[in-house]
């Protein structure tokens, strides 16, 4: 084997290891406990404006106690913590013209972060029990809605 065959396989195999840790990342978050296939948005960042458009990839998600870690991506993957300070409201139906590659009819819960940001997490119909996590409640339709904490003024 000559030493430019070596040279320029190096690149090649380089990328087939980052593909193949990947996939063994993706892997291993897909079998851990209560894992779901979800889009997320952010739908106020610090004001209310129009939300964005939903993202075309889709992620994997689980919840731990009230943090929602996200995992995105196989060649360049990401593991996104999301810490929730509550449901924003009920679990809505969408369409799967609105949001698709998650199911006929996907629903949709709203979620208001710790950091005053809110965002959308869609997922299958099936998922729906795993996408409220911490917050059954928001699976219930016709509750009445919580009173919300006044907020204290700072000077």
């Amino acid at each position: 084997m000559s030493a430019t065959t070596v040279l320029l396989s190096m690149p090649f195999a380089f990328l087939l290891g980052l593909l193949i840790a990947g996939l063994v990342a993706r892997v291993q978050f897909i079998r851990a406990e209560q894992t779901f296939r979800c889009r997320i948005r952010i739908t106020e960042y610090p004001f209310p404006s129009s939300p964005e458009p939903w993202p075309r990839r889709r992620m994997r998600a689980t919840w731990v106690h009230d943090v929602l870690v996200v995992h995105r991506g196989v060649l360049h993957s990401r593991t996104l913590t999301f810490a929730v300070r509550g449901a924003d409201g009920a679990l809505r139906s969408s369409c799967q013209r609105e949001i698709s590659r998650l199911g006929a009819q996907p629903v949709v819960l709203s979620l208001q972060l710790d950091d005053e940001r809110k965002v959308d997490i869609a997922a299958p119909h099936s998922d729906r029990t795993a996408l409220v996590g911490p917050f059954l409640t928001a699976a219930i339709h016709g509750l009445p809605q919580a009173p919300s904490e006044p907020r204290r003024r700072t000077n």
